[in-house]
């Protein structure tokens, strides 16, 4: 058979602004504009082929690039003076890699999934600009970079009414002045629950090669990238189960209870010592573990889908227990998307979809 190919880039972002501009009694003018947040871009080139009748590949290729930001500029206008200052803070990821999977059917009841994944991500951690009318200065911790080579095998087998399914990841992670090897194990299992309904039990143990960075005072509102420095990485044990129920053809309801164990985190004191000196900072613990309740529904070209999710984060470091950062113990989210045109040349097919995702009633724990 053909392969098909597929092409999808994705723009998402999160931002707050607020522009303030007044006039003093001596007729000064004065325009503040502040503002922070993140954005991404996401696009993605897709293979799929059948190489024989129990065997098909997909392979991945794409490129993200991830952004938090925050600005701040000033304007003094007068009949005397005039002054104009911009701040500017940002961190920067990219990220080029290629994800293969083969599917095999060995039989009706077993199929074995296995595949690599390659990828390359530069950091830029911190990138500072100032400028004071027309001289500008500018501070950078330089670009960093990280590869990762990963193999993986699933092994998925139907029993009865159960699903079992059980499998192995092994990673190596370079930063350029040293390697670490993972071995991540994963396990899981469903049931069917007559015609509509399913039972689903899961545990993941995952390591992360790369940081998210905050100051612990928090005068910077946006985050920092950085790859591994440690001898250990970041890792994390989830334990989960969830229904499913399949109320008709065009909608899924669905629940999961996760609870969530993570080891070897950081808590950065002073950002600039970490990334030059690999200095302040403390390593902890963290656990997470909440409700979602998801509900989908899809007719034609128009799918959408409305979740709730009730948890708690926390981190305990050698000063004690305190939230995370982004602890939101309340969260609505919401996805419309609509196929507007669908295209299908030969085997090639192209999709212009328009979404709009908001998340509502968020709160952070500072």
């Amino acid at each position: 058979m053909f392969p098909e190919a597929s092409r999808q880039t994705v723009n998402t972002g999160s931002f707050d602004y607020e522009d303030k501009d007044y006039t003093s009694d001596d007729g000064s003018k004065y325009s503040d504009k502040f503002g922070f947040g993140w954005k991404s871009m996401m696009t993605s080139l897709r293979l799929t082929s059948s190489l024989s009748s129990n065997m098909y590949l997909s392979s991945n290729l794409y490129y993200t690039n991830l952004n938090n930001f925050k600005y701040l500029q000033q304007k003094y206008t007068s009949s005397n003076d005039n002054m104009n200052l911009k701040n500017n803070i940002f961190s920067n990821l990219e990220e080029f890699g290629l994800k293969s999977k083969m599917e095999h059917k060995l039989n009706n009841d077993n199929t074995l999934f296995y595949g690599i994944d390659l990828s390359r991500q530069y950091f830029k951690p911190e990138y500072m600009e100032k400028t004071v009318d027309k001289n500008s200065m500018i501070y950078e911790t330089g670009r960093l970079s990280l590869k990762t080579i990963g193999v993986f095998v699933f092994d998925e087998l139907a029993i009865a009414d159960w699903m079992l399914g059980a499998g192995l990841r092994s990673s190596a992670y370079s930063n350029g002045n040293k390697t670490l090897f993972t071995v991540e194990p994963r396990i899981k299992a469903s049931k069917l629950l007559g015609d509509k309904n399913k039972l689903m039990l899961a545990y993941d143990y995952t390591a992360q090669p790369m940081h998210s960075l905050h100051e612990t005072t928090y005068t910077v509102q946006c985050d920092f990238w950085v790859p591994f420095q440690e001898n250990k990485l970041p890792v994390a044990q989830q334990y989960s189960i969830g229904w499913k129920n399949y109320a008709t053809s065009n909608l899924t309801i669905s629940l999961e209870a996760y609870w969530k164990e993570m080891e070897n985190l950081l808590r950065i004191d002073n950002l600039g010592y970490y990334i030059d000196y690999h200095d302040s900072y403390t390593i902890g613990k963290g656990r997470s573990y909440g409700l979602e309740f998801m509900a989908q529904y899809g007719y034609k070209k128009f799918s959408t889908w409305l979740s709730y999710t009730l948890s708690k984060s926390t981190r305990t470091f050698d000063s004690g227990k305190q939230p995370f950062k982004y602890d939101s113990p309340n969260d609505v989210s919401a996805f419309v998307s609509y196929d507007v045109h669908k295209k299908m040349t030969g085997r090639i097919h192209c999709h212009l979809i328009c979404s709009t995702v908001q998340v509502s009633h968020t709160i952070f724990l500072r």
